[in-house]
C-alpha cells in the first residue's frame, strides 16, 4: 500500500513536458553565431540548435521588428504544421558579454509596450491540450533604483520580471524569467509594457511546452509501480 501511495504521490507531483516550441530573439546575427562557439548552459545547449532546435528571430538582417506568419518549428526539429509567430515589435538590443549559451540567449532581446505584442497562432494544431510558457526576459538594466519592471500579460494575467541588471548566469523566477501555466489558448498573445528605466518589456526567449494530462501521467506513475512490485517479488 505504500509503494502505491508513493508511486502514484510521485506521478502526480513531477508533470513531465513532452513536445515544445522554443524560440530565441536577436538583434543581429552575432548571437546566433555566438551560439555554434559557447559552452552549454542550463536552458540553452551548445551549438546553434544543440540538442533542442531553436526558433531564431533576428531583427537586423532578418525578420525585422515587425512581421507576420513565420514558420515554426518544434525542438526535435520537426515542422509544427499551421504554427505561425506575428510580431509587433518597437525595438531591439543586446546586451554584449557571452560566456555560454544561457548567456547568449539573454543577451539579445525583442522589447514590447503596451500597444505592441507577439502571437503564436493555431497552438491547437501543436498541443493536445494545455501547456505552459516561459517566458525569459533581460534589458540589462542598471542598478537597483534604475530598475525596470516588465510586465507581461497572457489572457488578461499579468506576470512581472525585475530587472535590476545584467543576468548572472543563474535563472531566478520573478528577476529573470516568468512561468504561465496550464494555457489552452488556440492563439497565445503576449503582450509587454515596462516602467522604470525604459518602456519596454524585453522578451529573450520563449520556451511553450506540452502539459499531459493527469491520466497520462498517473499511468506512468503505476507503469512504474508494477516493475517495483515485479522487483521485490
Amino acid at each position: 500500500m505504500k509503494l502505491l501511495t508513493l508511486a502514484t504521490s510521485l506521478a502526480l507531483a513531477v508533470p513531465s513536458y513532452a513536445a515544445s516550441i522554443n524560440i530565441m530573439f536577436h538583434n543581429g546575427g552575432v548571437t546566433v553565431s555566438n551560439l555554434n562557439a559557447s559552452p552549454n548552459g542550463t536552458v540553452v545547449s551548445a551549438g546553434t540548435n544543440g540538442s533542442d532546435t531553436w526558433n531564431h528571430i533576428q531583427n537586423n538582417g532578418g525578420d525585422g521588428l515587425s512581421f507576420t506568419g513565420k514558420a515554426l518549428n518544434y525542438a526535435n526539429g520537426s515542422t509544427v504544421t499551421g504554427v505561425t509567430l506575428d510580431v509587433s515589435s518597437g525595438y531591439s538590443y543586446f546586451n554584449g558579454g557571452s560566456t555560454n549559451d544561457d548567456y547568449v540567449m539573454m543577451d539579445g532581446w525583442y522589447g514590447f509596450n503596451a500597444s505592441e505584442s507577439l502571437t503564436i497562432n493555431n497552438l491547437s494544431s501543436a498541443f493536445t491540450g494545455a501547456y505552459r510558457v516561459t517566458i525569459y526576459g533581460d534589458s540589462n538594466s542598471g542598478a537597483p533604483g534604475n530598475e525596470r519592471f516588465m510586465n507581461y500579460t497572457i489572457d488578461s494575467v499579468t506576470k512581472l520580471i525585475t530587472d535590476s541588471g545584467s543576468f548572472t548566469g543563474t535563472f531566478v523566477e520573478g528577476e529573470d524569467y516568468v512561468v504561465f501555466d496550464n494555457l489552452t489558448l488556440d492563439d497565445l498573445t503576449i503582450v509587454g509594457g515596462a516602467t522604470g528605466s525604459g518602456g519596454r518589456s524585453a522578451i529573450s526567449g520563449l520556451i511553450i511546452e506540452s502539459v499531459p494530462e493527469p491520466s497520462s501521467t498517473a499511468l506512468i506513475g503505476l507503469a512504474g509501480l508494477g516493475f517495483i512490485i515485479r522487483r521485490r517479488r
